[in-house]
């Protein structure tokens, strides 16, 4: 497997993780049933599969998040960013979570 495709996949492990820490729910809408598979940093653009760049988000707002409008997707985005900031602390940036190969 190649190295990036190994970065950018979500381990079970982080799926667990990050459900637990999203109470199975969707973390813009509340509804259930959500998945904890959504990158923030698209792997497209190296987003890592990491607890810190998973958010668990129901289908709906998954296709919101990346292919919705540009009003939509700054908007989610910033409830996204804003809750990723309660977790880990306001230090956290999207821009971190990209693979980086050296």
């Amino acid at each position: 497997m190649h190295r990036l495709t190994k970065a950018t996949s979500i381990p079970k492990k982080v799926k667990d993780k990050v459900w637990e820490r999203d109470g199975g729910k969707c973390v813009i809408c509340s509804f259930y049933p959500a998945n904890p598979c959504c990158h923030i940093l698209s792997r497209a653009h190296g987003g890592r599969g990491v607890e810190t760049n998973i958010i668990t988000l129901c289908n709906r707002c998954h296709f919101i998040f990346d292919s919705g409008t540009r009003e939509q997707r700054e908007k989610y985005e910033g409830i996204v960013t804003a809750y990723m900031k309660i977790h880990y602390g306001d230090d956290w940036c999207k821009e971190d979570q990209a693979y980086k190969k050296w």
